[in-house]
C-alpha cells in the first residue's frame, strides 16, 4: 500500500523569544540498500518498510541590539520502523549559537555548540559533542578570509577500541561575494580523523538559480530518515530511496551535490548531480551512491501542465552487487477544480546489475486523482 503523510509547523509561544518547530511523517523507504530507487514507490526486488517519525524543537531566539543574535534549543527526533523494533531510535540534541550583528561591519564572527546523542533501542549508543568558533574578515575587494577553530569529544563504535575519537579541529579558507546574488566559500582543515574540506556556492538570478556544496560529518540512517523530504514544492510525493541498509550504525558521510533551475516564461528546466559516500565506523566498509536528475516542466494551458524527466543512479552497497538504475517519466496534470487534480503518467525503470539475476525492467501507466484540502 502506498502512502505519504506529512505534518509540520512553527509556533511562536512568546513574542520574538520562544518558538517551537514540530514535524511528523509516515512514509516508506527501501529495507535494503540494494533495492532500486523507485520514485513511484513500488517495491520490486525487495520489500519497502513503513517509517514513522516525530521531531520536536523548542528554542529561544534573541537579538541583542545590533551587537549579536543568539539561539539555544533542544531537538528531539523519534524514528520507528514497523517490522524491526531493534532499529528504532531516539536522537537528542542541544544546539546553541551566537553570531555577530550589524555593529560589526568588517569582522564577522560566530560561536556554535552542539551535543548529539544517538540512542537506538537495544543497541550501542553514540555521542557527538562539538564547540566551534569562526571568523570572516575582508582581505580584498569582495573577498574575505575564513578561519575556524574548535574542539570535539565523541563516543562511538570503531574497528579498534584505541582509535582516537576527540581532538582539536580547525579550518582556513576564502570566500567571495561579487554581488548580493552570489556567494562562494571554500574551506580546508583538519579533524582528529584526518583532513577535511567544505565548499558552498549559491547564485540566485531572476531566471537562474544554482547551488553546490560539499560537506563531511557523522550521521545515522535514522536521523536522515527523520529529515527526509516527503513532498516536493509542487506537492508531489517523494519516495526516499538513497539510504543505506536499515541499521543503527554510525558513519562518516561525505556529500557532494549541485543543482540548477532555469525558469522560462511558461516552463522550467531543473537538474541535479550528487555523490554520497558513507564510511561506517564499526567495520570500515563503504557505500557509494552517485547519479543525476533532469526534469522539464511546462504549462500546456491555464489548467494543464506536463513534466518529462530522467534520472540515473549508481549504487555500490557494502556487501551486495553493484547496480545501475535508469528511470524515465512523462506525465500530464489537469486541474478540474481548485481542489481536484487529475494526473496521467507513464514511467519506466531499468536496473543493470553485476548479478545476472539482479537486473529487470518495469513499465507503468497510471491515472491518479488528487484532492487538495
Amino acid at each position: 500500500m502506498r502512502h505519504q503523510l506529512l505534518a509540520d509547523g512553527t509556533a511562536m509561544l512568546v513574542e520574538d523569544l520562544f518558538y517551537i518547530d514540530a514535524r511528523g511523517s509516515y512514509t516508506q523507504r527501501p529495507e535494503h540498500s540494494g533495492q532500486a530507487y523507485d520514485p513511484d514507490n513500488i517495491g520490486i526486488s525487495l520489500g519497502n518498510i513503513n517509517v514513522a517519525t516525530v521531531t520536536l524543537y523548542p528554542y529561544l531566539k534573541r537579538r541583542f541590539g545590533n551587537t549579536a543574535s543568539g539561539q539555544i534549543g533542544y531537538r528531539y527526533r523519534r524514528v520507528e520502523y514497523d517490522n524491526d523494533v531493534g532499529n528504532d531510535q531516539d536522537t537528542k540534541e542541544i544546539l546553541a549559537s551566537l553570531e555577530s550583528g550589524t555593529r560589526f561591519t568588517k569582522l564577522k564572527w560566530g560561536l556554535n555548540y552542539s551535543h548529539r546523542r544517538f540512542e537506538p533501542e537495544d543497541r550501542v549508543r553514540s555521542k557527538f559533542e562539538r564547540f566551534v568558533g569562526d571568523i570572516r574578515y575582508p582581505v580584498f575587494k569582495r573577498t574575505y578570509a575564513i578561519g575556524k577553530l574548535g574542539y570535539e569529544q565523541n563516543e562511538y563504535t570503531t574497528q579498534n577500541a584505541s582509535d582516537e575519537k576527540e581532538g582539536a579541529l580547525w579550518g582556513v579558507g576564502l570566500g567571495w561575494a561579487p554581488s548580493v546574488r552570489t556567494t562562494m566559500e571554500f574551506i580546508a582543515g583538519r579533524r582528529y580523523f584526518g583532513n577535511t574540506k567544505q565548499m558552498m556556492v549559491v547564485h540566485r538570478a531572476r531566471r537562474l538559480t544554482v547551488s553546490a556544496n560539499y560537506d563531511e560529518d557523522f550521521d545515522s540512517n535514522a536521523t536522515l530518515d527523520a529529515d527526509a523530504p516527503v513532498f516536493d514544492d509542487q506537492g508531489n510525493p517523494i519516495f526516499p530511496g538513497e539510504g543505506g541498509d536499515l541499521n543503527t550504525e554510525i558513519f562518516l558521510k561525505k556529500t557532494l551535490a549541485a543543482e540548477a533551475t532555469y525558469s522560462f516564461p511558461r516552463s522550467s528546466l531543473s537538474g541535479r548531480i550528487f555523490d554520497r559516500k558513507r564510511e561506517y565506523t564499526a567495520d570500515g566498509t563503504e557505500q557509494d551512491v552517485y547519479g543525476a536528475d533532469v526534469y522539464y516542466d511546462w504549462g500546456l494551458g491555464g489548467r494543464t501542465s506536463g513534466r518529462v524527466g530522467v534520472y540515473y543512479r549508481y549504487n555500490s552497497p557494502r556487501v551486495d552487487d553493484k547496480y545501475n538504475d535508469y528511470y524515465g517519466l512523462l506525465s500530464v496534470e489537469h486541474k478540474f477544480a481548485p481542489s481536484v487534480v487529475g494526473i496521467g503518467e507513464y514511467t519506466f525503470l531499468r536496473r543493470d546489475s553485476d548479478n545476472p539475476l539482479g537486473g529487470y525492467k518495469r513499465n507503468r501507466i497510471a491515472a491518479t486523482m488528487k484532492f487538495l484540502f
